[in-house]
């Protein structure tokens, strides 16, 4: 008994082993040398820490820069290399990463994940425009953002949008914000970064989509000053409304001026605006049309001052006559034609045109198409 006993477990093993071996027959194992090639990983590799301070340290000097060039120094050229240079640096070869923009999802995600914990770097690219908007205004929009800068870059000639319009689209950053609190809030996504328009642009690279979304905005920018900032940029909101506590601002009030240096550019402006008037002319100027610029600060524009000015913007010709001289007598001028304001930063802008012989005069505003300018001053000229 005990015999038949380790006959059949033997069998039992022989069995086994046969039906093993039969399978190893059946399914022979795979073969993993072959010509296939691991393709290479897409994800980006680690940042270098120490870049991420630096980042930090130069995100801050700027800042101050930023503020001391456009409360202080009023240096419009000045804030336009700022604003290049963070281009460059923050956009093109930091490739748009860190931004306090993107740090609004770090940031959140902190509060709901107690796992997670926001670096340090991204900590201080969240909090140190809202620390500087507190005090100096919306200074990271102005000269610091790469987001804002590549949108001034591409600005060729704005036009004003409805306010009821503006009001309209703003709500959308609005939704924005909401959207990339909640993705962020419950794990789901980033989606500031994900549907970053520009980053595909610093980074020479990415989805198909997001580039023409990025070359979207940016075709509206040409014409539309800042799409991006004004009705998507969820920071931005933030922004808005820390810049309503901010300790000091750029402001011109009715009644004290700040000498922001601002007006300034109306001039040039409305000086180029009549240059392009006087060729819609052609002949007629200079025999039958005249133009006269009088100063509404004699004691500041000398005849020297007045002359470099006229050559800059293209109105040092024959038939064009800018007068300067002693302020009492250049304002009684100015008070005879109706124009005169005791405030130089509040003078008026409207042009004045009159036929000498029929003594007819009127009053044209000075943004409307040279064209139209020049139309109304061919009319003039032919009455009589």
């Amino acid at each position: 008994m005990v015999r038949q006993t380790h006959i059949l477990t033997v069998l039992a093993v022989v069995l086994c082993v046969g039906a093993v071996a039969s399978a190893l027959e059946r399914f022979p194992p795979p073969e993993f040398e072959t010509d296939y090639e691991r393709p290479t990983t897409t994800t980006p590799h680690p940042r270098q820490g120490v870049w991420e301070y630096v980042d930090a340290g130069v995100l801050i000097v700027t800042l101050a820069l930023a503020a001391c060039v456009i409360l202080r120094w009023r240096n419009r050229k000045a804030v336009f290399t700022l604003m290049v240079f963070s281009l460059v640096y923050f956009g093109f070869f930091r490739q748009g990463c860190v931004c306090p923009i993107g740090a609004i999802q770090n940031v959140t995600l902190t509060g709901f994940d107690a796992e997670y914990v926001v670096p340090i770097a991204v900590l201080v690219f969240f909090a140190a425009p809202l620390v500087f908007t507190l005090f100096f205004g919306r200074a990271f929009c102005g000269a610091v953002c790469p987001l804002g800068a590549i949108q001034d870059v591409v600005l060729i000639r704005p036009v004003k949008v409805p306010g009821w319009l503006e009001s309209a689209l703003r709500l959308l950053a609005y939704t924005y914000l909401g959207a990339a609190v909640l993705f962020a809030a419950t794990g789901s996504a980033f989606i500031i970064c994900r549907y970053d328009p520009f980053v595909g642009f610093f980074r020479l690279s990415g989805n198909w989509n997001i580039l023409v979304l990025g070359a979207a905005l940016l075709l509206v920018g040409l014409f539309v000053g800042r799409p991006y900032c004004r009705f998507l940029c969820p920071y931005g909101i933030i922004l808005r409304h820390f810049s309503r506590l901010s300790r000091w601002r750029v402001s011109i009030t009715p009644t004290e001026c700040v000498k922001c240096r601002l007006c300034e550019d109306a001039c040039p402006l409305l000086t180029k605006h009549l240059a392009a008037a006087k060729n819609e002319l052609g002949d007629l100027f200079g025999k039958e049309v005249f133009f006269v610029s009088i100063s509404n600060d004699p004691n500041r524009d000398t005849p020297d001052k007045l002359t470099t000015f006229a050559k800059k913007q293209n109105a040092h010709h024959p038939g064009w006559t800018f007068v300067t001289g002693n302020k009492k007598a250049v304002d009684a001028i100015i008070t005879k034609l109706g124009l005169y304001s005791e405030k130089i930063e509040e003078h008026n802008t409207l042009l004045l045109a009159g036929n000498t012989r029929t003594r007819h005069w009127i009053k044209i505003v000075p943004n409307i198409p040279p064209a139209a300018i020049a139309q109304k001053l061919r009319d003039l000229a032919a009455e009589g």
